[in-house]
């Protein structure tokens, strides 16, 4: 549905004395996804019909409108498992990029809504997260964990360190994030054994973690890279794509070596016409792209997979760049 003019009647159906019709129109508003209805799905937070209250949340979560941010943390204390459920949906879809409850590989968050979730400092919000965090339900705990992340009151720092031990991966995963985001340099060597030990495809996160530790964390990832110990290729991946989520100066001569790298490791692969060389020679080639886009974005130039190119481009240009 995508009728703007239901809007109106909809909102009025949102008072009918059905709870059936209150909570088919707060569904029917979310598939519209006007504003205009934030506010009385606000409102219908506090119905007394579970049904209402969950639609109200799944619609408020599909419009994605900050003024609910507050509303949608305190529902996270409903009585109900289903509505809380769907409160840490939606609060993973108000503040996720790309966000699928189905499949959701992403955690970063949508910067310019850091600001409005860090004015919860000192709040109720706090509190009510915080006592999420021993909800039952795992995606729960595991968006209380996002939130206090995103918040940043370090009033939560004794919850969520002791989270770290909790059974789900994803949760002990956004507890290190959200203590990384804190300052908490206890958490460090957690998201360093985070990288090999979660699924490959998600080292990214705690790669990105470390990331929130300025030069010392960046250190820890080179470290890592140099010591090549991974199990697979997308550990390798995972810290590439956190160095490219917030390219920093000091990425460049760790990237430059691990394009190096790479490309000494193609050449092995030169002139096997076997299925695993081509294989390895094809995986090699796709992981060169990430350290070179590194580069590209660091630097604002392209020169491929040619090392003594950049190399050359460094010596002449990095005391005008390390200025910047």
């Amino acid at each position: 549905m995508n009728d703007t003019a239901a809007v109106e009647p909809l909102i009025e159906e949102l008072s009918d004395t059905n709870a059936g019709v209150r909570g088919a129109a707060a569904w029917a508003l979310g598939s519209i996804g006007d504003k205009r209805a934030v506010n009385p799905l606000i409102g219908m937070l506090s119905d007394s019909s579970t049904f209402v209250r969950k639609n109200a949340i799944y619609s408020l979560r599909i419009i994605g409108d900050e003024r609910a941010a507050a509303h949608i943390i305190a529902a996270f204390a409903d009585t109900k498992g289903n509505v809380r459920e769907g409160a840490s949906m939606s609060m993973s879809a108000f503040l996720l990029r790309d966000f699928d409850s189905c499949n959701n590989i992403d955690f970063t968050v949508r910067p310019e809504l850091s600001a409005v979730m860090m004015q919860f400092k000192n709040t109720q919000c706090v509190d009510i997260l915080v006592n999420a965090m021993n909800d039952e339900r795992e995606w729960v705990r595991q968006s209380a964990a996002l939130g206090l992340g995103e918040i940043r009151d370090t009033s939560a720092i004794h919850c969520l360190f002791s989270h770290l031990a909790d059974s789900n991966e994803n949760v002990r995963l956004h507890c290190a994030i959200a203590l990384a985001k804190m300052g908490d340099e206890r958490v460090a060597d957690t998201l360093v054994h985070m990288i090999y030990g979660v699924f490959p495809v998600l080292s990214v996160f705690p790669a990105t973690g470390l990331t929130y530790f300025g030069k010392q964390g960046y250190n820890r990832l080179f470290d890592e890279l140099e010591a090549d110990t991974f199990f697979t290729l997308s550990q390798r991946h995972g810290i590439y794509l956190a160095l490219k989520a917030m390219p920093d100066p000091c990425s460049f001569l760790p990237m430059l070596e691990e394009l190096e790298r790479l490309n000494r490791i193609l050449k092995k692969y030169e002139g096997l016409g076997d299925y695993d060389s081509i294989s390895s020679r094809d995986e090699t080639k796709r992981a060169m792209d990430i350290p070179i886009s590194i580069l590209v974005k660091i630097t604002g130039q392209d020169f491929g997979t040619d090392v003594e190119a950049w190399r050359r481009w460094w010596r002449k240009n990095k005391k005008n760049y390390l200025r910047k």
